[in-house]
């Protein structure tokens, strides 16, 4: 699934927040993340749960904040959708989902 989430994809939202991360960009498992107020790095790690491949991602930020996001799970929805469902900050009750749609491969 890293090798398939390989690329440029951009957020679905038509008008995204200041926390909202509008590009998301994968290439051998790196991620840069980038949106009006964030600036994050970050690795995917293969796992799964259920059986089913389910990646992990932690990013980090250049202001320190990661829009309450924590540790994200990557959700392939074909070949042109992925989104990330967020755990959130500790102690919290869950975190955002970004979606993104492919720009380029």
């Amino acid at each position: 699934m890293i090798e398939r989430a390989t690329g440029s994809w951009e957020t679905i939202l038509n008008t995204p927040s200041g926390n909202t991360l509008k590009t998301l960009t994968v290439s051998d498992g790196d991620v840069t993340a980038k949106g009006s107020k964030l600036d994050c790095t970050g690795t995917l790690k293969p796992g799964k749960t259920d059986g089913k491949e389910t990646p992990t991602l932690t990013l980090s930020c250049k202001s320190g904040s990661d829009g309450g996001r924590g540790k994200g799970t990557l959700h392939m929805r074909g070949e042109d959708a992925l989104a990330l469902d967020w755990k959130g900050p500790e102690g919290g009750s869950g975190g955002p989902v970004d979606s993104f749609r492919r720009t380029s491969s």
